[in-house]
């Protein structure tokens, strides 16, 4: 068995100008080489292989019949190589056959994702999008195995070995039914403080925590009458109670819209946070993952 790992796989390139050149002049003027290096080449060639690979005959030289039943192989074998090797030049969404997966929250889902599958339906019409649930931490492992191609979501840190940019900025906003019997068109600090609050608390959001903590800054305290881990229930539980609902402005903003609720800003000053991308180095330049990661960006843009 010849010892494939063990030779120099320019070796390759030399036998095949030699195969088709059937001269070693000719095979190193076609490889700009010099003759004594050409020589040296050929001679490992033959120890490799066991064979002359050319042998004089009337008028020069003709190939072995081994070196013969070389010459198709061996050039499929380095059309191979070059298309492997080739780095590529484009990615055609409008022709891509490929799915790509998001870990991201409930936010994205109900903000980010209609507007962006609505592009990418005319845009990349077999793309497919497969989005899984992140409870607000970096899902390193998920990311750094390509079980999922980006994260979204608000991250206090970014460990080493990711990279991340910034797609939105938002705010606080509440929520309450129309007609509530204590709370119509504006929202004082009172009010909020008194009211019964629906806390959606996902795991790993420091959010909650944040704004009880502001408002121990005041000497004031929450009353937290419903905590739920996700945002679905948590407005349909709003229209039908007089419960007050804290959430991303552009959430509050989304489901106001869907449900007739009232949209109401934060009677207080709360910094805006921000709403990241992540996704691995490895995946940083692939053509692919930047197409995606460009189409989100594009879409928050917008939104």
């Amino acid at each position: 068995m010849l010892d494939i790992p063990r030779q120099n796989l320019n070796l390759l390139v030399v036998l095949d100008a030699l195969l088709n050149e059937r001269s070693v002049t000719r095979a190193a003027a076609r490889l700009h080489m010099s003759q004594p290096a050409m020589s040296a080449a050929v001679s490992k060639l033959r120890q490799w292989l066991g064979d002359p690979l050319l042998v004089r005959c009337a008028g020069g030289y003709t190939l072995t019949t081994r070196a013969a039943e070389l010459i198709d192989p061996l050039r499929l074998i380095l059309e191979d190589i070059e298309r492997t090797l080739q780095k590529p030049t484009d990615f055609d969404p409008a022709s891509a056959q490929k799915t790509f997966r998001i870990a991201a929250n409930d936010a994205f889902e109900l903000v980010v994702l209609p507007p962006l599958m609505q592009r990418l339906q005319q845009v990349a019409p077999q793309v497919r999008i497969i989005v899984e649930s992140t409870e607000g931490v970096v899902p390193v492992n998920a990311l750094t195995h390509g079980e999922v191609d980006v994260a979204w979501g608000h991250f206090d840190a970014i460990p080493t070995g990711l990279r991340s940019e910034v797609m939105l900025q938002d705010t606080l906003a509440c929520l309450v039914r129309k007609g509530h019997p204590s709370i119509q068109g504006e929202l004082s600090l009172m009010q909020f403080c008194m009211a019964p609050h629906l806390m959606v608390a996902l795991k790993g959001n420091t959010l909650p925590d944040l704004v009880q903590r502001r408002m121990a800054e005041s000497g004031l305290r929450l009353n937290i009458a419903l905590q739920v881990p996700h945002m679905l229930a948590a407005p349909v539980i709003v229209m039908n109670s007089d419960y007050l609902l804290t959430l991303p402005t552009r959430v509050a903003r989304s489901y106001a819209d869907l449900l007739g609720l009232q949209f109401l800003t934060l009677p207080f000053t709360y910094p805006p946070f921000a709403l990241s991308l992540v996704w691995h180095e490895r995946v940083h330049r692939d053509l692919a993952t930047t197409w995606l990661r460009q189409s989100i960006k594009s879409v928050c843009e917008t939104i």
